[in-house]
This record gives structure tokens, C-alpha cells and sequence, in this order.
């Protein structure tokens, strides 16, 4: 933890400063130590350099989801590839026809092992990015961003950010929201720390009510959830390891057939699962499709809603190149 985080931090109960305690600092980073609430007296820890928020939380649902995902960042999460290839925040950008990093502060909400992170930082080394996660992926993001000045890692929800309000320039986040127990109030939360023409960029999954091929093998996944959310995580990826090639070549591979052909390329994005890349490559998406003990699925006009009702402007909603889900922009209007 960098001694700058504290001009953005705050307590997540009652929005208070905060302040810190007991530190143990290597170089710019403090290892080892505490944040004191002003206000209300609560500690928030500081352990291996990351500030943890995580006292705010449902033990019984939300704990489940974060051990989940907190498994799959730190024990099957490859090596980082180079800065150059294709991440999260590239397809996002290249399906709104936007650049997402903006200004002077930003946050990457659900932040994973922090790919993303480590990107964004890494090719605007003028902003500084905050990544919050709420699993042990926050230690796994400290580790690829260490070399990084401008990345802050913190551990928290984005139901609850530690962040003061109306203070960063961008908030982003892929695919965490709809792993929430409160898809709107994460979503809400993104905005209140934002400053007057802040933007939010997010990718969410969707209902699929525009396409009947889909909301059937909906159907079928969400009967297979009844029973493969009940797994342990080494299970679970096993099974989904052992899933991986049948899926790949019953959907991925029919998909590419399909673009090969120009009368019939706009029927291969109807095909679930057709972003595969090989035999293996599926493996992460099942295990995020049928671990997660929490997933909703929404519609372009409740996200729409969503972005009015926090009075954004040009909102953009659409659907995403290759992947089944919507990639979502909108900016703050300016104050009056």
C-alpha cells in the first residue's frame, strides 16, 4: 500500500477518513500494518502490503463466492501474457469504440489476478489505477503490479468500495457485477466515487431474450449449476478441464465453420461458447459459468436504466464481439 492510496480511501460503513497505523514500509510500499476509521474506530488491516475491507460482508454467500473466484486467480490462473496481446479491457474497448482509461484516477472494480490491471497501468503511466478485489486474487494482483507506482491494491466489495465520493475519473469492471449479491447497488457504488464527467464501463452478462438458441442452453446450464455449485474448487476444475475439449468442438469449432462461409457468418455469434481458442481454453469460462454461487443475467433496457437513473449520458449497450454478454458505457453528466 502506497502512502498516496489515502487521498482516496475511506472507511466502506460511514465514509470516513481514515488513518494509518503500525506501518511497516518496504521502500514506497507499506508491507504491514492498519487503517483506523476516525468516525466510527473500526481497523482495517494491512497484510502484505494490501489494505483488506472485507469485515462488511454475508459470511454465508458472498465469503462462498470470493473463496470460489479467489481460486481460480491464485491456483489456475496462467502467467500473465504480453502487454500486447488481447485482455478483457481491449474487447471492451474495441466493442464500445472507446478508450476506457481516462484522466488522472481510476478504479478497476473485481479486479481478478489483475491482467487488466496490470495493462492499463503499464500503457497509461499517468493515472493512478486503484484495483479492488474481494478474494486472494488482491495478492496475486500486488505480485504482477509490484514494479507498478501508479497501481493501488486494495482487498473489498464493490457492494461497500472504500472510496471517498466524486473522486476518480474512471471506474471500470468485467464480468464481477452480475457475481454480486446487488448487480444495481455495485453498479451505484461505481458511480458515487466518480467526479463530474466520470465515465463507468462494464461488461455484464445478458439475458439472451433476443436470441431463443441461447436462452435454451441457458436453460440446460442453469440445471447443470443445481448440482456443480455444490463441488469442491479441485472438482470443479477438474470437471471443467475434463468439459473443456467436448464443448470446444460441439461449439466453438461449428461456430468457425460457420464464419467461414459468408451467408452463414452472422449465425455463428447464435453459438454458445464460440470465443474458444483450443481444446483447453474454455476451461476458465466453465468453472466461472458453473461455480459461481451467485449469477444474474440482465436485459439492455435494465442496464439502460441503470446508467439514467445515475444520470449518465451517452449511454452506449451492446452486445459483445465473440462473447456472450453486453459491453456497457455511460458518462456522468456535468454538474450544474
Amino acid at each position: 500500500m502506497k502512502h498516496k492510496l489515502l487521498q482516496w480511501i475511506c472507511c466502506p460503513g460511514c465514509h470516513s477518513p481514515l488513518t494509518l497505523h503500525s506501518a511497516q514500509s518496504e521502500e514506497e510500499e507499506v508491507i504491514e500494518g492498519s487503517l483506523a476509521c476516525l468516525q466510527c474506530g473500526q481497523v482495517y488491516p494491512v497484510r502484505k502490503g494490501v489494505p483488506w475491507f472485507e469485515k462488511f460482508g454475508n459470511p454465508t454467500v458472498e465469503s462462498r463466492s470470493r473463496d470460489h473466484f479467489g481460486t481460480l486467480w491464485t491456483e489456475y490462473s496462467g502467467e500473465p501474457e504480453p502487454v500486447a496481446a488481447k485482455e478483457h479491457v481491449d474487447r471492451l474497448e474495441e466493442a464500445l469504440q472507446r478508450k476506457i482509461p481516462q484522466g488522472r484516477a481510476g478504479l478497476d472494480a473485481g479486479s481478478g489476478d489483475g491482467r487488466d490491471t496490470f495493462c492499463m497501468a503499464q500503457r497509461n503511466p499517468h493515472l493512478d489505477l486503484i484495483s479492488l478485489e474481494i478474494s486472494e486474487g488482491a495478492n496475486h494482483t500486488f505480485s504482477r503490479c509490484k514494479g507498478l507506482s501508479n497501481v493501488h491494491v486494495i482487498g473489498g466489495s464493490v457492494l461497500r468500495l472504500p472510496l471517498k465520493s466524486g473522486v476518480l475519473d474512471f471506474a471500470y469492471s468485467y464480468g464481477v457485477l452480475h457475481h454480486t449479491l446487488d448487480p444495481h447497488k455495485g453498479f451505484a457504488e461505481m458511480c458515487r466515487v466518480l467526479g463530474p464527467k466520470g465515465s463507468v464501463a462494464v461488461y455484464l452478462y445478458e439475458d439472451h431474450a433476443e436470441n431463443r438458441w441461447k436462452r435454451w442452453a441457458l436453460k440446460g446450464v442453469r440445471g447443470l449449476r443445481k448440482v456443480s455449485v455444490k463441488l469442491g474448487p479441485k472438482q470443479l476444475w477438474a470437471l471443467c478441464t475434463l468439459l473443456s475439449p467436448f464443448v470446444w468442438f460441439f461449439f466453438t469449432v461449428p461456430s468457425k465453420i460457420l464464419r467461414l462461409v459468408p451467408v452463414w457468418a452472422s449465425k455463428a455469434d447464435a453459438i454458445p461458447f464460440n470465443f474458444g481458442q483450443g481444446p483447453l481454453s474454455l476451461r476458465g469460462d466453465l468453472y466461472d459459468r458453473f461455480g459461481a454461487k451467485i449469477e444474474y443475467r440482465l436485459s439492455r433496457q435494465g442496464i439502460e436504466q441503470w446508467y439514467s437513473g445515475q444520470s449518465c449520458v451517452e449511454v452506449t449497450v451492446c452486445h459483445m464481439p465473440d462473447v456472450a454478454g453486453w459491453a456497457c458505457w455511460g458518462r456522468k453528466a456535468e454538474s450544474r
